[in-house]
């Protein structure tokens, strides 16, 4: 198991898919990606930036009930990925106010993420992790990669804004 975190959202120009960024913490600091639809993005950034909406959101909703049955969210984890359709699967590990062991329940990665950034603080991140084999899979190494430049990012970025704007709309055909 190797710990990741949120790194950010990118917009594939190709597909016009937003891909969520999951960077190891350490050693290779390899980047896993995770195809989202743009409210999900949206949302979970909103929550990652600190933000706090008017309304509870349904992860804050969620937090709210694990919080109030004294439930402790122990760790998440990307641990497998169908090798067909690529669809990802994710684990929650929950210990409950009486109880030693840790209990799985699946997860939408999308959620386990929502869920993660809502339980974390930038001082103390939440245990996000991803199997070791799904990495080595589906992972690429951030170091063999040429960084963006500063001009790259504000353009990556005002795209994305213009996909939100638009409601998701690539402008392709």
């Amino acid at each position: 198991m190797v710990q990741i975190k949120l790194k950010g959202f990118l917009l594939n120009q190709a597909s016009g898919n937003i891909v969520m960024a999951l960077q190891e913490v350490e050693g290779q600091q390899r980047i896993f990606g995770v195809n989202v639809m743009a409210h999900d993005a949206f949302f979970i950034s909103y929550a990652a930036n600190g933000q706090v909406p008017p309304r509870p959101l349904t992860h804050d909703f969620a937090k709210s009930l694990f919080m109030l049955a004294g439930t402790k969210v122990a760790k998440i984890i990307f641990n497998d990925v169908d090798e067909e359709s690529r669809m990802i699967y994710a684990s929650v590990y929950v210990v409950g106010p009486n109880q030693k062991e840790e209990r799985e329940v699946d997860c939408h990665p999308v959620d386990a993420v929502a869920l993660a950034v809502r339980l974390g603080t930038p001082e103390s991140p939440y245990p996000l992790f991803v199997a070791e084999t799904v990495l080595d899979k589906y992972a690429t190494s951030k170091k063999s990669e040429k960084p963006p430049t500063d001009e790259e990012l504000n353009r990556i970025e005002e795209e994305f804004k213009r996909f939100i704007r638009d409601g998701g709309q690539t402008g392709q055909a």
